[in-house]
């Protein structure tokens, strides 16, 4: 990753970079000054300037709000901005937040990392609600990716593909099931309690050190929605269905955590299954239009089974995962 740009920075010498790991979604690389240590982060092609500009002032807010974990506060330029263009992509750099990764063998960083969401939904409450350019709510199924302008509607023609098995059933699968995303967002997901929320709330951009979560990072889809998605989101990821192991007691630590904090309402726990559809058909709908420049539809379209299995999951166990958030 290309640190030429930090010449933009006022840093006391030597600069010199290290392979870092923070985060889920960005390019970023680590560098030693005089200063101390920072994190150099590049954003994705998607961000336009005034988006970046709305997280750039939402994390200096947040910086100074008081919180018991940090959030990456941006530098300030030579010239006063927050951020600098590198070959036309924005780069951003912060001081580094000490911490390593979750690790989900430990119940007690899932139940911090619940805690802290709780505390940060709970400051984020009185950000003021306004758009965030260049990024939709997850309610905007049709603005997800330009290339995928009507996901519901998507065959195998669109893609690249043949009218064949198992492409047919798989996307004839998807149609119906972004129909029946599309009418809960019509319904339910409007009554939701909304607020500018993480957007992107997974526990691995979260930082965990000594027994503590030391910090939140990847504020990149931060805006005002739905404020369950982003629990809907740890949830999801908190079960790691995909991997064996004790996925309820996973679910368990993070919804003791939150629900500990920050009381759901009834709405937003029987919500959560339909959320979580809905968090991974948007990330559906996103991966779609970039396969389409990638050349990974047949795999895209293939993992829809993945989909439907944790669907008939959800149907057999929503219950129980409502009650995880009783108190």
């Amino acid at each position: 990753m290309n640190t030429g740009a930090l010449y933009e920075y006022q840093l006391t010498p030597p600069i010199t970079p290290f392979a870092i790991n923070q985060g889920s979604n960005n390019r970023t690389t680590g560098v030693h000054t005089g200063d101390g240590d920072f994190l150099w982060k590049q954003y994705q092609p998607i961000h336009s300037v005034e988006s970046i500009h709305y997280e750039c002032k939402l994390l200096l807010w947040l910086g100074k709000q008081e919180l018991t974990f940090a959030v990456p506060t941006p530098v300030q330029t030579r010239d006063g901005d927050f951020f600098c263009t590198l070959n036309g992509t924005p780069h951003a750099l912060f001081p580094l937040i000490p911490g390593t990764g979750l690790n989900y063998a430990e119940p007690r960083q899932l139940e911090n990392t619940g805690v802290a969401l709780a505390e940060l939904h709970r400051i984020l409450s009185r950000f003021p609600i306004e758009p965030r350019p260049a990024i939709e709510s997850y309610g905007q199924l049709a603005k997800v990716h330009p290339a995928i302008t009507q996901p519901s509607a998507v065959q195998p023609v669109d893609l690249g593909l043949s009218d064949s098995e198992p492409f047919a059933s798989l996307l004839a699968w998807w149609r119906e099931e972004v129909a029946t995303l599309q009418n809960f967002i019509d319904g339910t997901y409007r009554t939701l309690p909304r607020q500018v929320i993480h957007g992107d709330f997974t526990p691995s951009n979260t930082l965990h050190a000594d027994g503590q979560l030391t910090g939140i990072v990847d504020f990149e889809f931060a805006c005002p929605d739905v404020r369950a998605l982003d629990v809907a989101a740890g949830l999801y990821f908190s079960l790691r269905l995909w991997e064996q192991g004790a996925f309820w007691q996973r679910a368990e630590a993070f919804a003791q955590g939150y629900a500990g904090q920050l009381e759901m309402t009834d709405i937003e726990r029987s919500a959560l299954s339909w959320l979580m559809r809905l968090r991974n058909g948007v990330s559906k709908i996103f991966w779609l239009g970039r396969s389409l420049t990638d050349g990974t539809t047949k795999k895209q379209v293939l993992d829809m089974e993945e989909l439907q299995s944790f669907n008939r999951w959800l149907e057999t166990n929503r219950n129980r995962l409502e009650r995880v958030f009783e108190q």
